[in-house]
């Protein structure tokens, strides 16, 4: 945690990332509210969320890993919950594929079901 107490010193943009209560608990310690959740679906997903805002209403995530447009919707109406994200917005076989069209739906779909809470 030597380096988390260093950037917050220095005031650099950053967001920690947990997968525990007591990784939460160590980084609002150190002064941090907003925490990257990962990897979300290994490690509890929208009921872990859930779980730990009663416990730290002052923590706000954006969970990553195992999110996708099919459940993107869920972790966003959760109230701890201020962004999400993850690798399906960019697959890397649309990449190497050059299917630009495609990798824009995918953006568009994300955005809709984000849009829509």
């Amino acid at each position: 945690m030597l380096g988390l107490q260093r950037l917050h010193h220095n005031r650099l943009a950053y967001m920690p990332g947990v997968a525990t209560p007591t990784e939460a608990l160590r980084a609002r310690e150190l002064g941090f509210q907003e925490l990257k959740f990962f990897p979300a679906d290994l490690f509890g997903g929208v009921g872990f969320l859930r779980h730990l805002s009663p416990l730290y209403p002052e923590l706000k995530f954006c969970p990553t890993g195992g999110v996708s447009n099919e459940n993107i919707r869920s972790f966003l109406t959760v109230d701890n919950v201020f962004a999400a994200g993850g690798v399906y917005l960019a697959p890397r076989a649309l990449i190497e594929a050059e299917r630009w069209e495609d990798l824009t739906a995918v953006a568009r779909t994300a955005i809709s079901h984000a849009a829509d809470i």
